[in-house]
C-alpha cells in the first residue's frame, strides 16, 4: 500500500496501518473455519502516487512480498 490501509477479516482488524507511507508490504496470516467470511479494506492516498495490493492465500506459506504470487 502506499498511504494507508486497513485491513478486516470478520469483522476484526487485522492490519493497521492508517499512515502516510512511500508504500510498503503487509501481511497477517488468518486461520479459518469453513464458511463464509467477511473482508473488508479500507485505503487512503495522501498525495502522488496511489498502490494498493490486496491478495488472498489459502493454506502452507506466504510469498515473500513482491513475488509474482505476492
Amino acid at each position: 500500500a502506499d498511504d494507508g490501509v486497513r485491513a478486516y477479516v470478520n469483522g476484526v482488524l487485522y492490519i493497521d496501518q492508517w499512515i502516510p507511507s512511500p508504500g510498503n508490504f503487509y501481511q497477517a496470516s488468518v486461520t479459518l473455519p469453513a464458511g463464509n467470511h467477511t473482508f473488508v479494506v479500507e485505503y487512503f492516498e495522501a498525495g502522488g502516487a496511489a498502490y494498493l495490493a490486496y491478495n488472498f492465500v489459502q493454506g502452507g506459506v506466504l510469498p515473500p512480498p513482491g513475488s509474482p504470487q505476492a
